[in-house]
């Protein structure tokens, strides 16, 4: 409870300083804030379940293609966000349920989403009808529209649509891995055969929080549709899948407000650098893997911690 009240101040903090930014930057951290629920949703995966997923990236895209499918046949929006949910969680739940109950794990689920991620980027890339070819579906509407006299404040109104989403997320996500659906999770993520001998049914659970993450990711990709405006193949593919493995790597997997910031940060980073050295950054992105796996075991998250502790030992003295 004292960790989500010195929180709190930051969260203001952070809604009040977009208030002062201008169009560009507060575009750069909606989409950051976007990809920081999709982070959130590999970290239920990999962080607290222990499940490598190579390919998340599959059902952030075909939640953002089902939003943006439903608004181009139908001209409706709001209600493409809900259908979204259910089509990645649909997906992720038949992932799911024919790999863990097929006793499949660690490198070889890894290999398996993969291989359904590229399969669907190149599915989308080619089927021009519904995912609109190479191109993707382009002109998607902003979920909150104002009147043209108030369309000024129309990108901070989106903006705090997305940030209020992230902010229900990352206590969602927090009530859920703090139950007892939370802790069955560390325990199989610790050791999946003691928690199978003590009767749990460890496929089961694996096969939810795979449905459970995709959802999440399937929410994200419906918000990046509406904000980004634009869906290409690219956005199932196996670079933004690598990219929300940094990002979590990075943040501190198992801590779901590490993936969070480490999202929102190296997203942030990204344009910055890109604006200077457009080709630094995918190098600068592999270094930071690399710092992180070694150097950051728990993330930024945990060398925050630790430094706090090393304060508060040395006030003591």
């Amino acid at each position: 409870m004292n960790r989500k009240i010195f929180q709190l101040p930051l969260v203001l903090v952070a809604f009040v300083l977009s208030m002062f930014l201008g169009p560009f930057a507060v575009a750069v951290l909606t989409i950051g804030l976007i990809f920081g629920i999709f982070a959130m949703s590999e970290d239920l995966c990999w962080g607290y379940n222990g499940i490598p997923n190579f390919g998340h990236a599959a059902y952030f895209g075909f939640g953002a293609f089902a939003t943006a499918i439903v608004w181009k046949f139908t001209g409706l929006v709001w209600v493409g966000i809900p259908i979204a949910i259910v089509a990645s969680a649909a997906l992720a739940g038949v992932m799911g349920f024919f790999t863990f109950y097929s006793e499949i794990r660690g490198t070889y689920v890894a290999l398996i989403t993969l291989a359904v991620s590229l399969a669907l980027q190149m599915y989308s890339s080619q089927e021009y009808k519904y995912f609109g070819g190479q191109t993707g579906i382009t002109s998607i509407p902003l979920l909150i529209q104002l009147p043209r006299d108030l369309m000024s404040y129309e990108l901070q109104a989106n903006y705090a649509l997305v940030f209020i989403s992230t902010i229900v997320v990352y206590l969602l996500c927090c009530r859920l891995v703090n139950s007892k659906f939370g802790f069955l999770s560390r325990a199989i993520k610790s050791n999946e055969h003691r928690a199978k001998a003590l009767g749990y049914d460890t496929s089961k659970h694996l096969a939810i929080t795979f449905m459970l993450s995709g959802a999440l990711a399937g929410f994200g990709g419906a918000l990046y549709a509406h904000f980004n405006r634009i869906v290409a193949p690219e956005t199932l593919g196996f670079l933004l899948s690598a990219q929300v493995f940094v990002w979590t790597c990075f943040g501190g997997p198992g801590t779901l407000i590490g993936p969070l910031v480490g999202a929102v940060f190296l997203h942030v980073l990204q344009n910055i650098i890109s604006t200077i050295y457009s080709r630094v950054w995918l190098l600068l992105l592999g270094i930071i893997f690399v710092i992180s796996v070694f150097f950051l075991d728990q993330g930024i998250v945990g060398l925050s911690r630790r430094l706090w502790r090393s304060l508060l030992a040395l006030m003591r003295i």
